[in-house]
């Protein structure tokens, strides 16, 4: 009785501040547009988005983008630094067929996750575009729009989050969380690495492992500021991520596949629901430091290819192909309900 009723407080806590931070957001975003006034009159623009949707996180129980149910202890602290290069994640498809608005686009994320209770974790991820290529020329033309030169380097949204772990394996046979992420308005929105306001996103997860096998499953909704990019209005979306990995008995290698992908809720596009698959491997240098190397891609020609309608082109942020490396440190934690595959 008493697992539980800790479990159902947990919960309880985590269900009222989420309302408190969702329902914090909308006076926060008016506040921003009293004090910039300028943020309010580009609201809707056709750049305000961030075209990149690979978002890692610092959870080195997880997978590349899927994250388990399970929060750092208290006090421990996790780091990973992602690099990651994408191919055509953005293009525009008329009557002269597909053209790239965004070429080539590479990118960083530094992301810090700290433990502050047993079942509480708070993380920050800084993501930039260290270099991008595209053709800002064909948007005006398309769009009758003045942009910027998109070439080059941009900033991108600030993410803040907090997890919250309601169960554990040992005790309840799954995991079971919740996180709740905010982004604040750092990015280049005249680039396609930027919103114009705050956005915020919950999300459920759930995990559980068995004999070196790992699996995760992501379910959540994204509130982000209205941007219309010819008839695609991005503004609602549910993304979803799961997939598994595999731990060698050498505890020094693991095997991983990731499904991830979005429903775009303020069109009826057939292709606003869109998949992609990552596969890769995390190694394990030492059994002695909690160090993991990632490394993947993914190859989403078909999803990227199907194409409905005219303007635009569907969905943006996946790309023909991707490549990414990845680094995941976590430091020495208290917990008892340590994973079976040690990591």
């Amino acid at each position: 009785m008493g697992v539980r009723t800790q479990s159902l407080n947990k919960m309880t806590l985590s269900f009222l501040l989420g309302i408190w931070i969702f329902s914090g957001v909308g006076g926060f975003e008016q506040s921003i547009a009293q004090r910039f006034p300028g943020i309010n009159s580009f609201n809707n623009r056709p750049a305000a988005f961030q075209v990149q949707r690979f978002r890692p996180w610092s959870d080195s129980n997880g997978l590349f983008q899927t994250e388990s149910a399970r929060t750092n202890d208290a006090l421990q602290t996790s780091i990973a630094l992602f690099t990651h290069f994408s191919s055509t994640p953005l293009t525009i498809t008329s009557m002269k067929g597909s053209q790239p608005v965004i070429s080539e686009q590479l990118g960083l994320d530094i992301i810090v996750a700290v433990g502050l209770l047993p079942w509480l974790e708070v993380s920050i991820a800084a993501p930039a575009t260290l270099f991008q290529t595209g053709d800002h020329r064909l948007l005006m033309k398309t769009f009758l729009v003045q942009f910027l030169d998109i070439n080059g380097f941009a900033m991108a949204d600030l993410r803040f989050g907090a997890k919250f772990g309601f169960t554990n394996q040992r005790e309840h046979g799954v995991e079971l969380g919740l996180r709740l992420e905010v982004t604040a308005p750092t990015g280049d929105s005249q680039r396609f690495n930027g919103e114009d306001g705050v956005s915020f996103s919950a999300a459920l997860l759930l995990s559980r492992s068995y004999y070196g096998f790992n699996f995760a499953m992501n379910l959540g909704y994204r509130k982000m500021p209205a941007s219309t990019i010819a008839d695609l209005l991005i503004e609602h979306e549910l993304f979803y991520s799961f997939g598994l990995s595999y731990l060698l008995q050498n505890k020094q290698l693991m095997f991983l596949v990731d499904f991830l992908g979005f429903r775009t809720l303020n069109t009826s596009l057939e292709n606003s629901f869109a998949p992609e698959v990552l596969l890769g491997m995390r190694i394990y240098p030492s059994k002695q430091v909690p160090l993991g190397l990632s490394i993947g891609g993914s190859f989403s020609t078909l999803t990227t290819i199907l194409r409905f309608g005219h303007l635009p082109t569907t969905p943006y942020g996946f790309p023909v192909y991707r490549f990414f490396l990845g680094i995941v440190w976590r430091s020495s934690g208290q917990g008892k309900d340590k994973r079976e595959n040690g990591r």
